[in-house]
């Protein structure tokens, strides 16, 4: 069908980007911030880990995706509070905007994630 292949092409997007972002996040350990550095691994570690989880939600694994969930959480709740802290409405804003519109995809292509459980 069109939905699981177009879910699988976001997905794969949103894997390249993260990618994209886990390598910009580099930039960041320029800074003079002991504490800001130690935030930035995490994040990138984050990163790394939603970027495997995502692999796996490519293939319909359920269990990914609830991982793949908390890990975002966690990086926009890290990014909000310790590395771009001050713009919290943002941050939830496009949290929202991000699972409302992932999850609607998820939603749509949930009949390939249930016929392809083991």
């Amino acid at each position: 069908m069109w939905i699981e292949r177009f879910f699988q092409l976001v997905t794969s997007t949103l894997i390249f980007g993260i990618i994209i972002s886990t390598l910009l996040h580099i930039l960041l350990f320029s800074s003079d911030s002991e504490t800001y550095r130690a935030w930035v691994v995490v994040q990138i570690v984050l990163q790394l880990l939603a970027a495997v989880s995502l692999w796996y939600v490519k293939q319909f694994k359920v269990l990914a995706i609830v991982i793949f969930m908390i890990l975002s959480l966690l990086f926009f709740f890290i990014n909000a509070m310790y590395i771009n802290y001050g713009n919290n409405s943002v941050h939830i804003l496009l949290v929202s905007l991000f699972w409302t519109i992932y999850g609607s995809l998820i939603f749509k292509a949930r009949s390939r994630f249930y016929t392809l459980r083991k």
